[in-house]
């Protein structure tokens, strides 16, 4: 990690700074750690019950994400600085990374799914499913601010979100097929929902991961004091 060496520097007036240019490399760096990450993604038992069913019950949900091509992942970094007027300078520099993949499209099979309607007949089924993403797909995006901290740079907050898009659930095996296609139609948006939710906290967690290994690594950086030092002693010797 040498390319990291110079993150944070001790300008001529003894002030730290934070070299922008480095964002570049930590945005190399966060692509494959995030994808590595979301290709396989176990998510939890799925429940409902409102006014039309007593429960509807999706099981067994594992999101595998084959394919994740270049054109449909956007990075870049911003930076914020804020002047003094009256002094003519720069007085702190706030900086973030915004990490994006859209349009992806994910393999989940072999779900199970069980239902009690409460309404008119009253129905109950279950059976196994898969499910297509027929619309814009899946959206992840992720944002974490950078600066520096205790003369050494550090990653601090991070929001991170997901959508998913028009899902088709198409019945495998049922008691009753069209039953269940009717059920799992009625409650699509809200599946759509609690998948978006479930993939959210995922990246949450993969977010939290990457910040505290590069803030680990950040942290045996030499500090200002250690440069100024280091400096002295070189002109000094």
């Amino acid at each position: 990690n040498a390319e990291y060496g110079n993150f944070a520097y001790v300008d001529h007036r003894g002030k730290t700074r934070l070299d922008l240019d480095v964002l570049g490399q930590l945005r190399h760096d966060l692509i494959p750690f995030i994808i590595k990450r979301i290709r396989e993604l176990p998510v939890p038992r799925i429940e409902i019950h409102n006014e039309d069913f007593e429960y509807l019950i999706v099981d067994d949900i594992f999101i595998t994400i084959d394919e994740i091509l270049p054109n449909m992942i956007n990075i870049h970094s911003e930076n914020d600085m804020d002047f003094n007027l009256m002094q003519l300078e720069r007085q702190r520099t706030d900086s973030k990374i915004k990490f994006k993949i859209e349009g992806i499209k994910p393999k989940i099979k072999d779900l199970y799914f069980a239902f009690k309607r409460k309404k008119l007949i009253k129905i109950e089924d279950e059976g196994r499913a898969n499910v297509r993403i027929a619309g814009e797909g899946v959206n992840i995006y992720m944002t974490f601010s950078i600066g520096v901290k205790d003369s050494r740079p550090v990653i601090g907050s991070h929001t991170v979100s997901a959508t998913v898009n028009k899902i088709k659930i198409d019945i495998v095996e049922a008691n009753h097929r069209h039953l269940l296609n009717m059920a799992t139609s009625l409650a699509s948006s809200r599946i759509e929902a609690k998948l978006a939710e479930a993939i959210t906290k995922k990246l949450d967690q993969v977010a939290t991961k990457w910040a505290t290994y590069m803030n680990g690594y950040f942290a045996r950086l030499p500090s200002a004091g250690d440069i100024k030092e280091s400096i002295k002693d070189r002109v000094t010797h």
